[in-house]
């Protein structure tokens, strides 16, 4: 699951929410979890 300011969204896998959270980053970073486990954090950069 992707969690954003407008809602979530559920992936099957890692590398599936990695590439949807690619979409949201826009001039903001965007932390990606799963529960309690932090997966990975996308730079505005």
């Amino acid at each position: 699951m992707v969690t954003f300011n407008s809602g979530s969204t559920f992936c099957e896998n890692d590398e599936a929410a990695k590439e949807q959270a690619e979409q949201l980053v826009d001039g903001h970073d965007v932390e990606l979890w799963h529960l309690n486990r932090r997966i990975e954090v996308k730079s505005k950069e």
